[in-house]
């Protein structure tokens, strides 16, 4: 009995081993073909057939015609013959669908519609010049009164602003009351020296009023009243009380505030996309609250030598004086849109160089194609497409880096076996890991 159950424990042993043998050389056979393999295969079923040859998992320029494992024990990816070779569609590469999910590849459709651009700038609050006069006798004199005595202070229109004593205006005034004295008459019922009498008075800078008013009171004035021109505040005084004047003096400027000029910067890039009527809102940082609207008056046609930049005017009505003139001002130009353009996200665009750009087109089923394109106006999120694309084409918004490496990758085992498909080889050229060119919407 003893011997029996010996033998049979001895024949149990000797099945376990022989079972424990062949789950071991299955376990060997099955590790020849890795979880990312059977991805592929799941992929490209043709490709079951045919091997190129195994790459290093860690390495893809290492390559290996047979199966075999690295360093660190982990076995070769087997590259078969369709993924190597790449689509006979140009430019095409291939991406499991479940890694474009785990990335979290984006896309977009190419619109079409009307593109503006929105300019944020600058600017600075200055007078309007053609509300600015400057008031000057036209004879020499003496002030022997000035009502304005300091600069800010306002004057209205008509206003007498000074009192001017001048021996060359009193002569003229009683010369002209001379000849109103004498009873000679001209053919039209006026003497030909009066009226030339009058109007050196008015040339030497009375009113008309003045001139009647010195007729109907028959006698000269030893002062003359100087008026403002219009009304205002008073930027620059040039004479003082008791002073002598000449016709060469500036007794005062007056500035009319209740409008006033914006002059806005703008590089020579942005200036083709700026036109007179074109809108603007202005905040100032001291009234966050508060937005002026106005639009495009005028456009310089020079360049400022220091800034290297073309100013543009705003005019703006300024009734409660907010705007003062040397504040500072942010300002948004809202340019005329662009009708019926095709545009793209930003953040779509990668910029291979100065003219070159290129964005990922999603063909579905995991495929995407590298499109070179030609960029117009970037304005804030959108970019205008001037060739390349089509209306409806689904570009890749978020996740461009996984593609180009992606396509790098390729790129790199498809030179090593002799071809380069499209895409990698764009990819290689134009979309390489350069610091600040891959980044969406071109940041630097």
């Amino acid at each position: 009995m003893r011997t029996e159950k010996v033998v049979i424990m001895l024949g149990i042993f000797i099945a376990g081993v022989a079972a424990g043998g062949a789950g071991l050389w299955l376990l060997r056979r099955t590790d020849l073909q890795p979880a990312q393999t059977a991805g592929a295969n799941r992929l490209h079923p043709a490709a079951r057939r045919k091997i190129l040859y195994y790459r290093a998992p860690m390495n893809p320029a290492v390559h290996s015609p047979v199966p075999m494992k690295d360093s660190m024990g982990m076995p070769y990816i087997p590259v078969y013959a369709k993924a190597a070779s790449g689509s006979s569609q140009p430019g095409l590469i291939r991406i499991d669908p479940r890694v474009v999910q785990n990335f979290g590849v984006q896309t977009a459709p190419v619109a079409e519609g009307p593109l503006s651009r929105a300019i944020d700038t600058a600017g600075t609050v200055a007078v309007d010049q053609r509300l600015v006069s400057t008031l000057n006798p036209r004879v020499s004199g003496w002030l022997i009164h000035l009502d304005t005595r300091a600069v800010g202070d306002t004057v209205r229109s008509g206003q007498v602003v000074a009192l001017l004593y001048s021996p060359q205006l009193y002569q003229a005034e009683r010369d002209y009351l001379l000849l109103r004295a004498g009873r000679s008459h001209g053919r039209d019922g006026e003497h030909p020296l009066r009226l030339a009498a009058a109007e050196r008075l008015r040339l030497l800078g009375l009113s008309n009023a003045q001139v009647r008013r010195l007729a109907k009171e028959g006698k000269a004035q030893y002062t003359t009243p100087l008026l403002a021109a219009h009304g205002g505040v008073v930027t620059r005084l040039g004479a003082h009380e008791g002073g002598y004047v000449t016709p060469a003096t500036s007794l005062l400027t007056v500035t009319d505030l209740r409008r006033v000029w914006v002059n806005v910067a703008l590089y020579p890039d942005q200036t083709p996309w700026v036109r007179v009527g074109d809108t603007a809102t202005l905040r100032l940082p001291s009234v966050p609250r508060r937005t002026w609207r106005g639009r495009i008056s005028y456009v310089y046609p020079t360049v400022n030598d220091r800034s290297r930049t073309v100013t543009a005017r705003l005019s703006l009505r300024n009734p409660d004086g907010a705007l003062r003139p040397g504040l500072y001002a942010s300002v948004r130009i809202d340019t005329r849109p662009v009708n019926r353009t095709l545009y793209v996200a930003r953040s779509a665009v990668l910029h291979g160089g100065s003219d070159e750009a290129y964005v990922f087109t999603a063909q579905g089923q995991g495929r995407f194609r590298l499109v070179p394109v030609r960029i117009g106006i970037e304005t804030s999120g959108y970019a205008q497409v001037l060739s390349g694309l089509r209306r409806g084409e689904r570009v890749v918004t978020h996740g461009q880096f996984m593609l180009d490496a992606d396509a790098q990758i390729q790129g790199v085992a498809a030179r090593t076996n002799g071809s380069v498909p499209s895409a990698a080889g764009a990819a290689q050229k134009n979309i390489g890991p350069q610091p600040g060119r891959n980044m969406p919407g071109g940041a630097q």
